[in-house]
């Protein structure tokens, strides 16, 4: 029962990491989309909504790069004891 606890922890870790480098993926995805290729690759908001969608993918941008630090981190001790 004791060796089971680091496994199912590296593979919790590896989730988290794997989710976080998804999420970053998908915002510089979405952002660069975004961008105008004319002028100084500004962004380019068709109005209110589009400003707000910003603000939520700067948050899921903050969590996936905790995911991905502790991730890491639960994964790579994990992978210590094991």
């Amino acid at each position: 029962m004791g060796a089971l606890f680091p496994v199912v922890a590296f593979v919790l870790g590896c989730a988290m990491l794997v989710s976080g480098i998804t999420g970053i993926s998908h915002v510089r995805r979405s952002k660069a989309k975004r961008r105008n290729m004319i002028v100084l690759s500004l962004d380019e908001l068709l109005g209110y909504g589009a400003g707000s969608v910003m603000r939520r993918e700067a948050r899921i941008e903050t969590v996936s790069r905790a995911l991905i630090v502790l991730g890491s981190v639960i994964g790579l001790v994990a992978y210590l004891k094991l």
